[in-house]
C-alpha cells in the first residue's frame, strides 16, 4: 500500500495452557486461554526485536519440538542466546531462526502443515515480493518468497518462478548477508534449473564458510548423486562404478560427514542408507551399512518405512529379513 514496513517480531514457545470457558455478553461460549505458557510466549515475542535477521525468536522447547514434525527439519538458527523474561524468575535461552533451507524433494506436495501451500499465487507472490523489497535484510522474507516461487514454479511447470527466485537468491548471497546459508539456497535453486556444475561450486563455498553444517554435506551429496543416475543409464554397473570410483566415494564421504553432523536426521541416515544399498552390487560390504542406516532410519520417522518400499536404490536390500520383519510391522 506504498506505507512504511512495519518492524514484525514473533516469539513461539511451546506447552500445555489452560483454557477456562466462559460467557460473551451476548451468552455464547468463549474460551480464554491463559497460564505460565502463554506469558512466556509474550516474554520472547518482546525479545523478537533483538534478532539480526528475521526477528523469529523460539523457546528452547519449541526447538525441540521441531524434531518431531514429519517434515524436513530446514529450519536453520542462529547460536542461541538467553534473555531475562519480566516477571520469569530465570534465564531462557532462545533461538532466532535464519534461513528456511529448501526441500530436498518437489515429487510431492509438503504436509499439510506448510502454510498456505494450495493458495500461492501470481497475486500472493507480488505481494510478498513488495514486502521482502521494503526490508530486504530481513532473510525470512526473502527466503519465504523464494520459497513460494519455486513451489509455484512445480504447480505451473514454469521455469520463470525459479528464475524470479534465483535472482533474489544471488542478491543476498552477493551482500552483506552472505553466508554458508545463503551459498546453500542458491546452489539448490541452480540445481533444479539444471546447472549441477554451479550448484557443486556453491556448495562448496558454503562448506569452506560452515565446514560443520550437516545439511550441506547432505545437499551436495544428493546433487553428486542425482548426476551419478544421469550418466550411469543403460550402463553395466560395475564398470560405471570403477570408472567414478572417486566420484562415487566422495558422494558417500559427503553422506558419511553428513550423518556424523546430524544423526538425528531421519532423511540423511536414510539417504545414506540408499547411496550404500545401490553401490553394494559392487561392493559387498556395503550391504551391512545400508541395512543398518535404513533400519536406523526408521527408528527415527516411521514416513521412511513408506518411502523405502518405492525406493529403486533399496532394492539390492528391501528383501533382507532384518528390513522385512519391521516392514511387515504395520
Amino acid at each position: 500500500d506504498g506505507l512504511l514496513p512495519v518492524d514484525i517480531g514473533i516469539g513461539i514457545h511451546v506447552g500445555k495452557v489452560y483454557v477456562n470457558k466462559e460467557k460473551d455478553d451476548e451468552g455464547n461460549d468463549r474460551y480464554r486461554p491463559e497460564g505460565y505458557v502463554i506469558n512466556l510466549a509474550k516474554r520472547i515475542e518482546s525479545s523478537s526485536r533483538e534478532g539480526k535477521f528475521t526477528n523469529i525468536i523460539i523457546s528452547e522447547a519449541a526447538r525441540g519440538q521441531l524434531h518431531n514434525l514429519k517434515d524436513e527439519d530446514t529450519y536453520k538458527f542462529n547460536t542461541p542466546f538467553p534473555i531475562t523474561p519480566k516477571g520469569i524468575s530465570r534465564n531462557i535461552k532462545v533461538f532466532e531462526v535464519k534461513h528456511h533451507f529448501l526441500r530436498t524433494l518437489w515429487e510431492d506436495a509438503p504436509s499439510e502443515s506448510t502454510i498456505l501451500y494450495s493458495d500461492i499465487d501470481n497475486e500472493k507472490l507480488e505481494i510478498l515480493k513488495s514486502a521482502y523489497n521494503a526490508n530486504p535484510t530481513n532473510l525470512w522474507l526473502a527466503e519465504e518468497y523464494i520459497l513460494f516461487s519455486i513451489i509455484q514454479a512445480f504447480k505451473e511447470d514454469d521455469t520463470k518462478y525459479l528464475h524470479k527466485a534465483l535472482d533474489v537468491s544471488r542478491r543476498i548471497a552477493n551482500g552483506d548477508l552472505r553466508d554458508a546459508g545463503t551459498l546453500a539456497i542458491w546452489g539448490s535453486i541452480e540445481g533444479e534449473l539444471g546447472e549441477y556444475k554451479i550448484e557443486l561450486d556453491r556448495y562448496d563455498e558454503a562448506i569452506k564458510l560452515n565446514p560443520q553444517d550437516g545439511t550441506i554435506h547432505w545437499y551436495k551429496a544428493l546433487a553428486i548423486s542425482y548426476q551419478m543416475l544421469e550418466e550411469s543409464k543403460g550402463k553395466d554397473l560395475t564398470t560405471f562404478y570403477e570408472n567414478k570410483k572417486k566420484e562415487i566415494g566422495g558422494l558417500l564421504d559427503e553422506l558419511r560427514k553428513a550423518h556424523e553432523l546430524r544423526p538425528f536426521n531421519p532423511w540423511i541416515v536414510f539417504d545414506y542408507a540408499c547411496e550404500l544399498s545401490q553401490w553394494s552390487q559392487v561392493v559387498p560390504t556395503f550391504r551391512k551399512m545400508a541395512i543398518d542406516n535404513l533400519i536406523h532410519s526408521f527408528g527415527l520417522n516411521p514416513d521412511t518405512r513408506n518411502l523405502a518400499k518405492l525406493e529403486d536404490y533399496l532394492k539390492p536390500i528391501i528383501d533382507d529379513s532384518k528390513i522385512k520383519r519391521f516392514l511387515s510391522d504395520e
